[in-house]
């Protein structure tokens, strides 16, 4: 690390300090590294932060579209929920397509995030790659259709 470097203290005291656990770093060795690491530009890497967690506090959301008000304020009032308890949310639009869907459930597979939240196009589509991404400690809840959304209103 260039700041243990430049201040000549430990690579593992630069570290607790950049990552919050200021308890076993000196007030005064912890204002020059951030004071340091300010100056020279330093941004956690969150996706080693990430790797070394095993969660990304990311939440995909996968929408036939978002034009209509129902999914807008679907994602709204989601994002203000997961917000509040420490998550980003990444929106993928399907287009009602399964190929897409089935895209889009595959790249949020890939970027590990920690749910998905999602309106499934075609219930018999895709099923193969449902229960692939339902494995331990992954949250995967599919929700309704907008196409069956009227039968829900009285």
């Amino acid at each position: 690390m260039d700041i243990a470097r430049e201040l000549g203290i430990s690579k593992s005291t630069v570290s607790r300090a950049l990552s919050g656990d200021t308890g076993n770093v000196k007030a005064e060795t912890l204002q020059k590294i951030m004071k340091t690491a300010h100056r020279m530009g330093y941004h956690r890497n969150e996706l080693a932060v990430h790797l070394r967690q095993q969660h990304t506090h990311n939440i995909g959301i996968i929408i036939p579209e978002i034009i209509t008000t129902f999914y807008m304020t679907f994602i709204n009032e989601v994002q203000a929920i997961l917000r509040k308890q420490g998550y980003k949310v990444m929106i993928a639009i399907s287009s009602e397509n399964p190929k897409q869907e089935r895209e889009n459930l595959l790249m949020m597979e890939q970027l590990r995030v920690d749910g998905i939240l999602m309106s499934v196009c075609d219930k018999d589509q895709n099923v193969d790659l449902y229960n692939k991404v339902i494995y331990p400690n992954f949250s995967f809840i599919p929700t309704f259709s907008l196409k069956n959304a009227n039968s829900l209103v009285a």
